[in-house]
């Protein structure tokens, strides 16, 4: 009866020390799943980040990279409407000489300090609700309605 009590706990801990084995190699594989991840994210990054993957830039550098993107996010929300923006869908996908002509404008205005309302609202008085693509235009619907 003892050799049996003792056979059994030694099953006992064979069970554990296998299921420890079991669970620690699930951890490090999720580790190496998540660490291909965050790589990967890194690598792609979108195209507007001027944000190197391994950082070492100032809060103050950041801070001077905000306008641009947000720049950047209302040429994104603006149809290609300037001549010579033929098959493009966006202003930012656009270089024509009308097309720089009205990204200039745009950020001549918020160079003033206006905030993404104010110049989405100088957009649609310049240029008519017409210039903003489907997505802008549901946005900016949404937010009268606040």
């Amino acid at each position: 009866m003892l050799c049996f009590v003792d056979d059994f706990r030694q099953k006992k801990e064979d069970l554990l020390m296998n299921s420890n084995l079991l669970t620690n190699t699930l951890l490090v594989i999720i580790a190496v799943l998540l660490l291909v991840q965050v790589i990967q994210t890194g690598v792609n990054q979108p195209a507007y980040s001027n944000r190197p993957i391994i950082s070492s830039h100032t809060e103050s550098q950041e801070m001077e990279q905000a306008p641009v993107m947000q720049t950047n996010m209302i040429f994104q929300a603006v149809k290609a409407f300037p001549a010579g923006c033929a098959g493009k869908a966006v202003l930012a996908e656009c270089s024509s000489p009308e097309a720089e002509a009205v990204k200039a404008q745009i950020e001549k205005f918020q160079s003033t300090g206006a905030g993404i309302r104010q110049t989405f609202d100088y957009i649609v008085t310049t240029f008519g609700e017409k210039v903003l693509t489907d997505q802008a235009l549901q946005i900016r619907k949404m937010r009268k309605k606040n």
